[in-house]
């Protein structure tokens, strides 16, 4: 069996392995969906397989396979089997053989390294061989070779194929980011990533590295101005691709992220009290979609935020402010129970026992800090306990009353 082995390599699994039929007749096509990570147009009619594959409709996939030399290995990744992997090994050899072997390492028939590519073979097969190979070595635990392996792959697929170059780029950054953590050099590798996935269609992908390079801002940060505003902005851009219409999930994660980079920019212009009004309505946009009937975690952590923001957040009505935090917290406290998570039980005690100290309401805030306190004691953060007695001996004095357990 003679294959033209040049994978698609810009979808999900298994579409990304097919082989498209009739490719010498149909390069141009084959070359947008590789340069772009998008379907053509004028897609040939015989492609249409393909197209349901990286639908996810796997049955309308494998009944639209045309006949053909790939038809055998196109069934293959659709409704893979040890005989049919063993008939395709029998009957393949060159570059079509490694191909063959690189997906049977990721359906995990083929037991055997795979080995280098040769210089002859197509960019994307290089770029597919060696990433394959990539993935188990990282999963072996040898990430030197591991990311050597996916450096190379992407520099095989940049000639030849930018979108699975730029889907490499984004694999790598996220790989760095995993194993060595947050580094300058990292930058340049999400960076870069971002720069060539613009230049494709896959807006999934793109958003994915955005949160990631957000992310890494952050972790970065230790409360620098330039990293958390650069956090911002990219968890901004990912907000205007994962819209509430397409993917309303990753929208809210990415505006409740956005709003806590800006809340840690330090105050010391005045741009940044605007910054701290958009913090604090990304907050409330992100719970119109994180509701606490559907997503009852994630309200709880950005009801919480929201919380936080207005508490601490300038304003021209500090006790409006401080009210609606009182009665967040509140609810919060409904969800986050004694039982269910005692740390942030005691947590949200303790920040709505401060708002309500800020607003001069003891009676009810004391009460609040002293369970919360004892509810530290009871998992051993006494670090926590003792910055709630420290709060508990600031009241006092302010009433010139002696520090006690109870008011």
């Amino acid at each position: 069996m003679t294959l033209d082995p040049q994978p698609l390599g810009v979808f999900a699994a298994p579409a990304t392995y097919l082989l498209l039929p009739d490719a010498e007749a149909h390069r141009e096509a084959i070359a947008a969906v590789l340069d772009h990570g998008a379907w053509p147009d004028d897609a040939p009619e015989e492609w249409a397989f393909a197209r349901h594959a990286a639908a996810g409709d796997a049955r309308a996939a494998y009944d639209a396979i045309p006949d053909g030399p790939e038809a055998a290995y196109n069934r293959f990744l659709l409704v893979p089997s040890e005989e049919g992997y063993a008939a395709l090994v029998g009957s393949a050899n060159g570059a079509g053989l490694g191909l063959i072997r690189a997906v049977g390492t990721v359906y995990g028939y083929e037991t055997e390294p795979l080995e280098d590519p040769a210089d002859d073979w197509p960019g994307p097969l290089r770029a597919f061989v060696l990433a394959t190979r990539a993935g188990r070595r990282l999963r072996s635990g040898d990430s030197e070779a591991g990311l050597a392996d996916l450096e190379a792959a992407e520099e095989a697929a940049r000639g030849e194929a930018r979108a699975v170059a730029a889907r490499l780029a984004a694999t790598r950054a996220r790989t760095v980011h995993e194993l060595q953590g947050p580094s300058p050099a990292l930058v340049a590798l999400y960076q870069r990533a971002d720069q060539e996935l613009k230049q494709t269609a896959m807006e999934r992908l793109h958003g994915l590295t955005l949160l990631g390079m957000g992310s890494l801002y952050q972790e970065m940060a230790e409360g620098k101005r330039h990293f958390l505003l650069e956090a911002a902005k990219a968890y901004q851009r990912a907000s205007q691709i994962f819209t509430p219409e397409t993917d309303p999930e990753r929208h809210a994660l990415a505006l409740n992220n956005l709003a806590l980079a800006y809340l840690a920019v330090p105050l010391t212009q005045a741009s940044d009290k605007l910054r701290t009004a958009i913090a604090v309505q990304a907050l409330r946009d992100a719970l119109k979609i994180t509701t606490r009937e559907t997503h009852p975690e994630e309200w709880a952590a950005t009801t919480l935020n929201l919380a936080n923001a207005l508490q601490h957040a300038p304003t021209g009505t500090p006790e409006d402010h401080l009210w609606q935090a009182v009665e967040l917290y509140e609810e919060v406290l409904e969800v986050r129970t004694p039982e269910s998570d005692p740390g942030g039980h005691a947590r949200t005690l303790a920040n709505q026992a401060n708002a309500l100290a800020h607003l001069g309401a003891f009676s009810r805030a004391i009460p609040r800090f002293i369970e919360a306190r004892d509810r530290f004691r009871e998992i051993g953060d006494e670090d926590a306990a003792q910055t709630v007695d420290q709060a508990l001996a600031e009241i006092a004095a302010a009433r010139e009353l002696p520090a006690a357990d109870n008011a």
